[in-house]
């Protein structure tokens, strides 16, 4: 097995939805993109921290060869009703002063590369999400947010990590492209309740309620303030309003039901599937087969031949589990039933 296999696939075990890799080459695209408007990011720029700086991996970090990121998925459970409309779902997930179970997946994966014998270090200056584009793990949207590309659905519900390795491996095919659907109407921009975002992929970040509740020092500004409306730290509604994530977010109650029987009965016939839950599962099967929550992994011999469905990697990554073994038991279900 290579080192970047070995790499890859301890990702992937700690529970990472995705990793990609690419060079310690200037981050030309997102140097350009903050030289053309000097303005909105010149908080960015200081001499303390300086995300130019960080677009220059190689000259910053002479030692580096690799540039490695990791995907991590922030939104495996639900989140409370009562803060929808009031804090960013990432900002409910934050880790930076109480450390939890997100903490321990980047030290296990850290002392992992340790144990390799690979020089590793994070650079909070290294821009996080062109470094994941460039690896190609990601796209970006029309609201600046970026999207997983081979994973989680395709959801933006993420934190692209980027660590620099003194190893040399293969990059990745780069995804540095736009992946909103052909027929969006910039749903995030008219939704944008500052105006912060005024184009495709343009923000004025000093207008986002994220920067406000972050980074800014002083009071919100006036002419902000009845705009952010109920938002008291961070904002999600460019992220709520995209189509990309409106028609894959939610699993109707048939899709969800046919999943779960697939998952715990697996190998199964969709004809088996159709008597436990006494309905037609057709059209739930198409549905969890194009969104690659399950595959074909045989047929049963049978006349016929049926086909037999199974999980795939994407189930296990879009519900946060290790493997099988880490679905409840479905005695707790059933005496949850019982009461």
């Amino acid at each position: 097995m290579s080192l970047k296999q070995r790499l890859s696939g301890k990702a992937l075990e700690l529970g990472f939805t995705d990793i990609g890799f690419t060079t310690t080459e200037p981050l030309d695209l997102y140097i350009q993109e903050i030289d053309s408007r000097p303005q909105m990011y010149d908080w960015l720029m200081t001499e303390q921290f300086n995300v130019k700086r960080g677009a220059f991996p190689r000259e910053k970090h002479p030692w580096a060869r690799s540039l490695l990121v990791l995907i991590r998925n922030y939104h495996r459970r639900s989140f409370p009703p009562s803060l929808k409309g009031k804090i960013g779902r990432c900002y409910q997930v934050d880790e930076r002063k109480e450390k939890g179970e997100e903490h321990r997946r980047i030290k296990d994966y850290l002392d992992f590369l340790i144990q390799e014998g690979i020089r590793v270090y994070f650079d909070g200056e290294t821009p996080a999400r062109m470094s994941a584009a460039r690896a190609g793990v990601v796209t970006y949207g029309k609201n600046c947010f970026v999207y997983a590309r081979k994973s989680m659905l395709g959801a933006s519900w993420l934190e692209s990590i980027p660590l620099l390795l003194d190893a040399e491996i293969e990059p990745d095919e780069p995804s540095v492209e736009l992946g909103c659907p052909s027929w969006c109407k910039n749903a995030c921009i008219a939704a944008c309740p500052t105006g912060a975002l005024y184009s495709p992929k343009k923000m004025n970040p000093r207008r986002c309620i994220a920067y406000q509740s972050y980074y800014s020092s002083g009071i919100t500004p006036l002419e902000l303030r009845e705009p952010m409306g109920t938002w008291v730290y961070g904002c999600d509604r460019c992220q709520e309003v995209c189509p990309a994530y409106n028609t894959g977010k939610l699993l109707s109650p048939a899709a969800l039901e046919t999943l779960a029987i697939i998952a715990y009965k697996q190998p199964i016939t969709r004809l088996e599937i159709d008597q436990l839950r006494g309905l037609n599962s057709d059209g739930a099967v198409k549905t969890l087969l194009d969104k690659r929550l399950i595959k074909i992994i045989g047929k049963k011999e049978s006349p016929g031949r049926p086909f037999l469905y199974g999980s795939t990697k994407e189930f296990l990554q879009y519900f946060g589990l290790k493997n099988l073994s880490d679905l409840p038991p479905i005695n707790d279900f059933l005496r949850e039933d019982a009461a």
